[in-house]
């Protein structure tokens, strides 16, 4: 598999070896059902379920920005912040 998806942080980082077990593991299975007719599935409509499937697999999990989580951390603070300085209602 291209080390630059990898380093980019697209695909999660396994072996290379398993990179084709878990793209072409569904599509061959799937395929081997269709021959067999083992399946009522057409291949029109189970290929957007399988391509959601597979990218599942092989995606990096989004890393969270942490500028924002830091930005946010400080809006909640201040807001905190604030409402501990109001005045009592009386």
């Amino acid at each position: 598999m291209a080390p630059g998806r990898r380093s980019l942080g697209t695909l999660r980082t396994f072996p290379p070896e398993l990179y084709g077990a878990l793209f072409m593991g569904p599509l061959l299975e799937f395929g081997r059902l269709q021959v067999d007719a083992r399946t009522s599935v057409p291949v029109e409509q189970s290929a957007p379920q399988l391509a959601d499937a597979i990218w599942r697999s092989l995606a990096a999990k989004p890393k969270r920005d942490e500028r924002a989580v830091r930005l946010r951390t400080q809006t909640n603070l201040s807001r905190v912040t604030a409402r501990l300085e109001r005045p009592p209602k009386g």
